[in-house]
């Protein structure tokens, strides 16, 4: 079905021929579950399309903006709307936010493209090339689309896969969360929940690192510090929440703050710096005021 006749890339491009023949196994895959009674809130127009294109050793469908505008025209959008699950959610791009908003641009200058697509997915892999405010800019372009962090995971870039305990994963969880949250994201999904202690089952020889890590001789698990990071917003943050504005006065210390649907104020506060800072919290319109001091490398949530 592609070009380059590989199930990855470099260069691997669907062929036009098979545009409607991957759009119909979209369906054919909701189906299949469908079947044993599982269903889907959304899924993506393909993961990462420019990973078939420059040839990472992963499974994947290369694709432009320009063309993968016209299989979603053409093809994916018809086929969905037309299928058994008619109702589910289109997110375009689920890549890197480098490609922001240029990609989602050049898709949405289809007006069927914008009407299909539902929302925008972004991994985080390139955030240390690309701007955060590229997710502000693209929620100012197209504020109706809702921006949706769907993969992080550690070990991609790091000698060692699995590092149990390693409490800068942790932070790395917290800081990627909280800069997302800032810049008008709606949600952030890692990759793996479980793994075991080599970091897999993996089908191509990706071994990675997980909130969770299972020693399945020793019958253990084991809580990662990223486990707890993705707690201070999981537990806290209930569905339904607005996030609301803060400001910081130190670029050590990163919040993000939350007002939930019983009224209740959150405040997710990383403090980045190797000492220990002092800090205090007030909230506009009330003389009251909160001190506290956040340790050294930490990440602390305050109700109130």
């Amino acid at each position: 079905m592609k070009n380059n006749h590989k199930s990855g890339g470099p260069l691997g491009f669907l062929k036009q021929e098979y545009y409607q023949s991957w759009a119909n196994y979209h369906v054919k895959f909701l189906n299949a579950y469908a079947e044993h009674n599982i269903s889907f809130w959304a899924i993506s127009t393909g993961n990462e399309p420019m990973s078939g294109i420059i040839g990472l050793p992963i499974p994947a469908v290369g694709w432009i903006a320009f063309t993968q505008k016209q299989w979603v025209q053409n093809n994916l959008g018809p086929a969905i709307r037309k299928s058994a699950h008619s109702k589910i959610k289109l997110l375009a791009l689920d890549g890197q936010r480098y490609l922001l908003p240029s990609y989602i641009e050049i898709m949405f200058e289809s007006k069927k493209v914008k009407d299909y697509i539902d929302g925008i997915a972004v991994h985080w892999y390139g955030d240390n090339i690309s701007p955060s405010f590229s997710l502000t800019f693209t929620h100012e372009q197209f504020p109706e689309k809702p921006i949706l962090a769907t993969e992080a995971s550690i070990g991609v870039y790091q000698k060692q896969k699995v590092s149990l305990g390693n409490w800068e994963r942790g932070e790395r969880y917290v800081h990627s969360i909280i800069q997302d949250i800032e810049n008008f994201v709606t949600g952030w999904v890692d990759w793996n929940m479980v793994l075991n202690l080599e970091g897999g089952p993996t089908v191509y020889n990706n071994p990675l690192d997980a909130p969770i890590i299972i020693n399945g001789t020793g019958g253990e698990f084991y809580k990662q510090p990223m486990f707890y990071a993705m707690g201070h917003f999981s537990k806290f943050v209930h569905p339904g929440s607005r996030r609301i504005q803060t400001q910081r006065y130190s670029e050590d210390v990163l919040v993000a703050g939350f007002l939930r649907p019983d009224k209740i104020k959150v405040l997710v506060i990383m403090n980045k710096s190797s000492k220990k800072r002092n800090l205090t919290i007030r909230n506009v319109g009330s003389m009251n005021k909160i001190n506290l001091t956040l340790s050294r490398s930490s990440f602390t949530t305050i109700l109130f």
